[in-house]
């Protein structure tokens, strides 16, 4: 098997392992602040080339959750190494969770409330929505009242 070969079964199986298309792998694959192109995946993939650039490599242990020089090793002829283990602690989870639903809460409530303004500002003749826009105007916090 040749070293491509060998580097386009381990991205291959690793990508299918996570679930991701080519095209999210692309996306996910990023080094330097540059993402690597759709083709390059297929082109790995298919082994269709001899030989990887470092940036191209890094970005593929980057898209794949491996540690930085795994597809390089993998090409070299080592076998690659599992993905490192991400522990969150439950309760952080937890009480990230609960910010989260509180947030939305918020939101939900906000989102009433402009529902309900929507609603008796469509009740007010034109003459009385000119002068409840005057008025929000002139208090400076709201931009525009359509």
């Amino acid at each position: 098997m040749t070293p491509a070969e060998r580097l386009a079964k381990a991205v291959a199986a690793r990508r299918q392992e996570l679930s991701l298309g080519q095209q999210a792998l692309a996306e996910r694959a990023l080094t330097n602040g540059r993402r690597i192109s759709f083709q390059t995946i297929r082109n790995v993939e298919a082994a269709a080339q001899a030989s990887y650039r470092d940036p191209t490599l890094l970005a593929l242990d980057a898209g794949l959750g491996w540690q930085d020089g795994t597809a390089s090793a993998i090409f070299n002829g080592a076998p690659p190494a599992p993905a490192p283990e991400v522990e969150v602690e439950r309760d952080e989870l937890a009480a990230r969770l609960a910010r989260l639903e509180t947030r939305m809460g918020l939101d939900d409530r906000r989102l009433g409330d402009i529902n309900a303004m929507e609603t008796v500002l469509g009740c007010l003749s034109d003459d009385q929505f000119e002068i409840v826009a005057r008025a929000v105007k002139a208090d400076g916090r709201y931009r525009t009242l359509a």
